[in-house]
């Protein structure tokens, strides 16, 4: 982007052609952690664990973290929730390691953060919980020394068969084939240091990144026999702070490159830092700092930023960098076949952007927008920004298979906001304030009365087995429209009901849920009511303290019962109301006013929605009558969960890159089946 500012290039073209603080070691050996060896791994084009079966991208959807490619030009790539990836004939294959299980029961997903690939039956992993497993070829073990099971591994790089080196938050620790051992605890001065990464270009130069919390920096150097430690020049000029370090990379022998998050400096041969590029200080902010940095003699300079754009400069061309050079967005890189690079995407997606043609190692998945077809998924596949295509899949217990294609079809999945479809094979597309009806690859648009086409008028649209379209729109009101029919129909709601949403909760099932406020002048009195479309009510039930939100997400079972999270206005309590009978039960839980519930035949799901815990994944509370059970499901980013004959249809979204006034999300779909 043009806010970026390089600092002469010469000099970034010089050093890739050219291509003391405290700081404990210890040679004391730590005792192995008891081995635990995996059963031979099956990889499988679609990743399938614990319920969860990926439908796109293929072979899975969680983010991945790192990407290394042997000599051989075997690529292994790891991730979230234990996700290891192996390309090959056929491209990518997947498994997921198991979950770490504690001496009290307790079970974890391990988030793994870095990969060395020396052979195909020489693979290193490090992760999160302590995670560090060789993988021979045929099964996984876990190792790694007894008082760094916990460890928050970040970094880990193979010199040799026999001598591995691992990064954690705090440690260094080197394998000497047979032992592990501490090589170094940072600190600078007194305190504590929390290491960034690590970068070797052999086993005498072996280089360390880290900070301090107060903003102090070093980097720390092994030459084979000792520790250096130096302090990183001008990186707290108080004009214009550097930031905070984030990345280690290099060149060659002796030059280590350090990125912060607003400048890149490089060491020479001399053993100098050289600023080489810096965001110009009235442009920094937080979508502008940086993520990540890679460098290659061969291949140029890659940066990751914080707002998701990638930047590329190659020396041989002199191209600025900050200046848009086909990167695309990207959180990280990795290692490629032949040196390429690798742009590790959001959700479970590679971009390969240096690769000759019919060699690329990318998973792309197109963006997707799906639902439930009767016993199938059907998913509207963008195949250019204003085209796309519907494709059929058949979630099966072992993964999906990719029936038929229809398209091309004119409609934009990135200005889709919802996709019905039924088993008879209907589709219904709504796009912001309009709706669109699919049949074959034509498609036609179904007004709206007067001629609305506003977006926030329009609440839900549903599809009905019969073919029928429904819509409800801020005023309560009921639209509806037959099959063939080019405009809806407007049924106005009842007196002082609004808030009504449409609901399908089993197959051939679809209700109508309002809100009423019973008497003006008292407006903590309100009244839930569920109709069927015809308007004959099913059930109705008094709340004498209303949800601090107006319109809160409300779901209703295959019976007839409404239920919703929220925070009461006036006690403030917090969890899931449902209506038996004429009585609200109450199950008291962390739930907020914007907490996702869905229907699933009887049983309420609640997303208790909370993105850090990657290593918990998604936590769902199942009401199942008078019974509340949590289950974990190794995705979190849960956007959206709709019921279907083959279990819960779900959504995972994560920003892909965001400015001041925009953000791009990509989406993953998967197919849940609960225990």
């Amino acid at each position: 982007m043009s806010s970026h500012r390089l600092r002469p290039f010469v000099a970034l073209l010089a050093l890739l052609a050219a291509s003391a603080a405290c700081a404990s070691s210890s040679t004391t050996t730590d005792p192995a952690a008891p081995a635990t060896t995996t059963p031979a791994p099956v990889f499988a084009s679609t990743l399938c664990q614990d319920g969860v079966c990926w439908l796109a991208p293929t072979p899975q959807g969680n983010t991945l973290r790192a990407v290394s490619t042997t000599k051989t030009g075997t690529s292994f790539a790891v991730g979230d929730h234990g996700a290891v990836l192996r390309s090959g004939e056929g491209g990518w294959k997947a498994l997921a390691l198991p979950k770490r299980v504690d001496g009290d029961g307790t079970d974890r997903y391990r988030n793994l953060r870095a990969v060395h690939a020396v052979a195909d039956d020489d693979v290193w992993i490090a992760g999160e919980l302590g995670a560090l497993l060789h993988f021979d070829g045929v099964s996984f073990t876990q190792t790694g020394p007894e008082s760094a099971k916990d460890a928050e591994n970040i970094a880990i790089w193979a010199a040799a068969k026999d001598d591995v080196w691992v990064a954690s938050r705090r440690s260094v620790w080197r394998y000497d084939g047979t032992s592990w051992t501490e090589m170094l605890s940072a600190s600078i001065g007194d305190v504590p240091a929390t290491l960034v990464g690590l970068w070797g270009s052999g086993p005498d130069d072996v280089w360390v990144l880290g900070a301090t919390t107060t903003g102090a920096v070093r980097t720390w150097h092994f030459d084979g026999t000792n520790w250096g430690s130096d302090p990183v020049p001008d990186v707290s000029n108080d004009l214009a702070p550097a930031g905070a370090p984030v990345a280690i990379s290099g060149t060659g022998r002796g030059q280590p490159w350090l990125a912060f998050e607003y400048r890149v400096v490089a060491r020479t041969e001399e053993g100098t830092y050289r600023t080489l590029y810096e965001i110009a200080y009235p442009d920094r902010s937080a979508a502008s700092a940086l993520t990540s940095l890679r460098v290659r003699s061969a291949e140029g300079v890659w940066l990751a930023f914080r707002d998701g754009h990638v930047q590329h400069s190659e020396a041989a061309t002199k191209i600025a960098l900050g200046a848009p050079s086909g990167g695309g967005t990207g959180l990280a890189f990795g290692d490629g076949p032949e040196g390429r690079t690798i742009v590790l995407r959001p959700g479970g997606r590679l971009a390969d952007p240096t690769a000759p043609p019919g060699a690329s190692r990318a998973i792309e998945g197109p963006r997707t927008k799906c639902a439930p077809a009767g016993a199938s998924v059907v998913c509207l596949e963008a195949v250019g920004e204003k085209r796309s295509q519907l494709v059929t899949f058949e979630p099966l217990e072992t993964g999906s298979r990719r029936g038929a294609t229809r398209g091309p079809l004119d409609l934009a999945v990135a200005d889709t906001t919802e996709l019905r479809a039924n088993a008879r094979g209907d589709v219904v597309v709504r796009s912001g304030g309009q709706v669109f009806a699919v049949a074959g690859t034509a498609v036609r648009e179904i007004a709206r009365p007067n001629g609305d086409k506003a977006a926030d008028t329009l609440l839900d649209v549903v599809l009905a087995e019969d073919g029928a379209v429904y819509a409800t729109e801020l005023d309560g009101a009921l639209l509806r429209a037959t099959v063939g029919q080019s405009s809806f129909t407007r049924t106005a709601a009842p007196q002082d009901e609004r808030g009504c949403h449409l609901h399908q909760p089993a197959t051939g099932t679809l209700y109508v849920s309002c809100v009423r406020e019973v008497t003006p002048d008292v407006p903590d009195h309100v009244e839930m009511i569920v109709r069927r479309p015809d308007g004959s009510v099913v059930t109705r039930g008094m709340l004498e303290d209303r949800p601090f939100r107006n319109d809160p997400p409300v779901t209703v079972t295959a019976s007839g019962k409404p239920a919703f999270a929220a925070r009461l206005y006036r006690s403030g309590r917090r969890g899931v109301w449902r209506l038996d009978g004429k009585t609200w039960t109450h199950f008291e839980m962390e739930a907020q006013d914007e907490t996702p519930v869905v229907a699933y035949g009887e049983q309420v799901l609640v997303d208790l929605r909370a993105p850090e815990d990657r290593e918990n994944g998604a936590a769902l509370r199942v009401i199942d009558g008078a019974d509340v059970r949590t289950v974990r499901v190794p995705v979190h980013g849960i956007r959206r969960l709709v019921a279907t004959r083959a279990g819960l249809l779900g959504e995972r979204a994560e920003v892909e890159s965001a400015g001041a006034f925009y953000s791009d999300v990509v989406t993953s779909a998967f197919v849940y089946r609960l225990p």
